[in-house]
């Protein structure tokens, strides 16, 4: 990926490191770090969810903003004790 990347215009002037999230310390400070399409769900552990919360704060510029994205499953037709139905 780095390499296609590298390949198009421009593509040498933006950082990569390449790492682990919860662990690699990527050079700089930065206004916003962006944990896109459920990439969380990728850490199985709360201690390791925890550990990339405590890396991205230790590299967000004061004011910074830490947004993650992720998909919730529709409660919709479910009841209190009972699994969620899919819907349809």
């Amino acid at each position: 990926m780095v390499a296609a990347l590298r390949a198009k215009p421009g593509g040498e002037d933006i950082g990569v490191t390449i790492g682990d999230f919860a662990t690699t310390k990527p050079d700089g400070m930065f206004s916003v770090a962006y944990l896109v399409f459920n990439t969380i769900m990728n850490l199985t552990t709360q201690a390791a969810q925890v550990a990339c919360f405590r890396n991205v704060a230790a590299h967000l510029e004061p004011g910074g903003c830490f947004l993650i994205e992720v998909g919730v499953p529709s409660c919709s037709g479910s009841r209190p004790g009972r699994p969620s139905a899919p819907t349809t």
